[in-house]
């Protein structure tokens, strides 16, 4: 079913309605868990690399039991924000006009691909690293841990990373332009991608092989903290779409 307003075809059909009344919520709590990760991120100190400046660990790592859990109360919301973007990413895709879903349904593709990458590489160390360290059983911990700055566990978070800042470009070129708050939910998204992407670049070219675990806590500061604006935003563009106040607008 659709309306016409002032010019604009309104699409009102019931999965949109569904799409709308699912996102916002979720997207409040993706901004809230963006928040609270970034948030105990910062709370979280260094353990090894060259940020770390006291009770530093080094080489294979095996004392990190030590640390545990409260290293790693920042990958609980890490965790759960993975599937609630790709949950939002979804709902956006069936609340965009039909000429800009092949960008959302990319989006969705790419946020799947991220939350898988970043929930394994995330619970592999609650579930893998830490139960081997506590059992002594340190053959091959070194290179899985968190607190290795080559190590697989920061690769992996890159990648996963690098696809939620190309997600979120996409999610960006989705929306409609030319509607109220819609440019500013269009820049929450662009502005920290775009930073991710020039960081990723940037510091390949100042930090080579090095490069790694600068560019992952650049990673999750532009994620993290673009994040919180761009949920809230969001729930806001969700509520216009589920009572019909976005149009579909030509590319």
């Amino acid at each position: 079913m659709a309306t016409h307003t002032t010019g604009l075809v309104v699409e009102l059909n019931p999965a949109t309605r569904i799409a709308a009344r699912a996102g916002a919520p979720v997207a409040i709590v993706l901004a809230a868990m963006a928040a609270a990760g970034f948030l105990l991120g910062i709370l979280t100190p260094p353990r090894s690399g060259p940020f770390c400046t006291v009770d530093c660990i080094a080489y294979p790592y095996a004392d990190a039991v030590r640390f545990f859990p409260r290293d790693y109360y920042w990958m609980v919301p890490g965790i759960l924000l993975a599937p609630l973007f790709l949950t939002v990413a979804a709902c956006v895709h069936i609340s965009a006009p039909a000429q800009r879903r092949l960008f959302s349904l990319l989006a969705v593709c790419v946020a799947t691909l991220a939350a898988g990458f970043i929930a394994f590489d995330y619970l592999v160390q609650a579930l893998v690293v830490q139960p081997s360290l506590v059992h002594h059983e340190t053959d091959g911990v070194a290179i899985l841990t968190q607190y290795n700055p080559h190590g697989l566990f920061i690769a992996v978070e890159d990648l996963g990373y690098l696809l939620v800042a190309k997600a979120m470009l996409l999610l960006a070129m989705a929306l409609p332009p030319g509607r109220t708050g819609v440019r500013a939910l269009r820049w929450s998204l662009i502005v920290p991608a775009g930073l991710t992407f020039m960081s990723f670049i940037g510091f390949a070219g100042i930090y080579g092989v090095e490069m790694a675990l600068p560019f992952e806590l650049a990673a999750i500061t532009f994620v993290w903290i673009g994040l919180i604006p761009a949920g809230i935003l969001l729930a806001r563009w969700f509520g216009r779409s589920g009572t019909g106040a976005t149009a579909a607008h030509p590319v």
